[in-house]
Order: C-alpha cells, then structure tokens, then sequence
C-alpha cells in the first residue's frame, strides 16, 4: 500500500489517505458485511413475495430460509473475527 506525498499535503488530502488505509486493511470485512446483509434482504424479499405457506410455496419458504440461514452464518463469523481482532488490538498483539 503506498500513499503520494502529494496527498499528504492538506488536510482534506490526510484525511481521504487515512480513509484509503482504511479501507484497504478491512475491505474482505466490508465486503462480507455487504454480502450478508443482501442474504438477509434477499431472504425477506422471498418470504414476504411468496406469501402465506402452502404446498405451492413450500419450496419459496425453504429457499428464503436457507439464505436466511446463510446470513445468519455469515453474521455470527463477522462477530467472532471482530471479537478477536478487537482483543488483539486491546492486548497490542
């Protein structure tokens, strides 16, 4: 990751090169972030246009389900990660 010296020379400059680090250190984290919760809009868009549970929309239910499920998979790994990296940032690991 290299910065130009050039963006280091106004603050507004500072400020987008510190947001550019940032963005590169967590960027699988956003990108996971976004991924679940488009499972989890995704999952409520099915249910919902599906509508009430019959033998017809038995498979609709399922799907949006398992994409439920999959976001709720998804979320609960992007808790732990963040638990853990935030206790090695506390511990200066």
């Amino acid at each position: 990751m290299s910065v130009n010296d050039t963006d280091w020379d106004t603050e507004g400059g500072r400020e987008r090169s510190r947001f550019r680090i940032l963005l590169d250190q967590y960027r699988a984290l956003l990108y996971t972030f976004g991924v679940t919760v488009l499972l989890a809009v995704l999952g409520a868009t099915v249910d919902a246009a599906s509508g009430p549970l019959t033998d017809s929309t038995k498979l609709a239910h399922q799907t949006a389900g398992l994409l439920g499920a999959a976001a709720l998979a998804l979320g609960i790994c992007l808790l732990v990660v963040m638990a853990l990296w935030g206790l090695l940032v506390v511990t200066d690991r």
